[in-house]
């Protein structure tokens, strides 16, 4: 995004070759800015969803998170 921030998109997804109906698709979104030459602010949001998860389960979770990110 610029000399100081950077911005990352992974996206995955995992089919089972023995059942097409089972396949499971994953996001990670990610930002980090950096606050001094050493540190740097990672915000992070990813999305797992599995088309056939186990009973009782939901087929989609996500996770949000923040981190702090040293440079040595």
């Amino acid at each position: 995004i610029s000399k100081n921030a950077d911005f990352q998109n992974q996206t995955g997804f995992t089919a089972n070759l023995s059942d097409g109906e089972d396949w499971r698709l994953t996001n990670a979104t990610s930002l980090t800015a950096a606050l001094n030459s050493r540190f740097s602010m990672k915000l992070l949001y990813n999305v797992g969803h599995l088309n056939t998860p186990p009973v009782g389960k939901k087929k989609t979770d996500t996770t949000a998170s923040a981190a702090l990110v040293a440079k040595f």
